[in-house]
């Protein structure tokens, strides 16, 4: 079964965003999702694109939306990569990152969204806590430029390995995943979810987003959530 065909496509898009292109960045920095430029964009859009949406597109380089218009406008691009990997999850403790932090959650939430559809379906297990123990994420601090960071991380391939075995051994699916990226919360008051996770079958290309809502007391099993094609047959 077929995704939903988009509202509109990203030519057209992207068509509009140069149109507004001046107006986009304040010191060659992209305007913060809650400026009105983007409410203004998507009014020209006939509002088939949400104002945050649009905001996303062009943070995270959708369709090349950002590298384009700075070229346009001759700035220098730095290419946003998101800090999650398989080797690290990573969540920013600065109060100076709340709002990169809250523009992060809501990108968790639109790719989550990309996966839950009416062609998924919601699997739920657990993981001993003593298994959790084995890839319980821990904080490390890093410098980045003149200032220090702090990032929750699981232990490096471990995690991934747990919670793919626990998750076929209970369900029983054929697909063949490869975890490509986890992000861990340092303070869940600030975050939609203690971990999310996402995932891709080598073999069929099916997409999976799974996530955790709160990390377990001493003692608890961990509950994990995945949403993805139940492949079984």
């Amino acid at each position: 079964k077929r995704g939903r065909k988009p509202a509109i496509d990203s030519n057209s898009i992207f068509n509009v965003l140069e149109e507004y292109k001046n107006e986009l960045f304040d010191n060659e920095k992209l305007k913060s999702n809650t400026h009105p430029i983007w409410t203004k964009i998507s009014e020209r859009l006939n509002f088939k694109v949400k104002p945050l949406n649009l905001f996303i597109s062009v943070y995270k380089d959708l369709h090349h939306f950002q590298t384009k218009l700075k070229e346009s406008l001759n700035i220098e691009h730095t290419c946003i990569v998101e800090q999650t990997t398989d080797e690290e999850s990573v969540s920013s403790e600065s109060d100076e990152d709340t709002e990169e932090e809250n523009i992060d959650n809501r990108v968790d939430l639109l790719d989550s969204r990309r996966v839950i559809d009416d062609s998924t379906t919601l699997f739920n297990f657990y993981i001993p806590f003593e298994n959790y123990l084995e890839f319980k994420p821990s904080i490390i601090e890093y410098r980045q430029k003149h200032k220090r960071r702090k990032y929750n991380v699981f232990k490096k391939n471990i995690w991934s390995n747990i919670i793919n075995d626990a998750f076929l051994s209970e369900h029983k699916l054929p697909c063949n995943f490869i975890y490509k990226r986890n992000k861990v919360s340092i303070d869940k008051s600030r975050s939609n979810y203690f971990f999310t996770f996402h995932a891709k079958c080598k073999d069929c290309d099916n997409k999976l987003f799974g996530w955790s809502d709160n990390e377990p007391n001493d003692g608890d099993p961990l509950y994990i959530n995945i949403r993805t094609k139940n492949t079984k047959g």
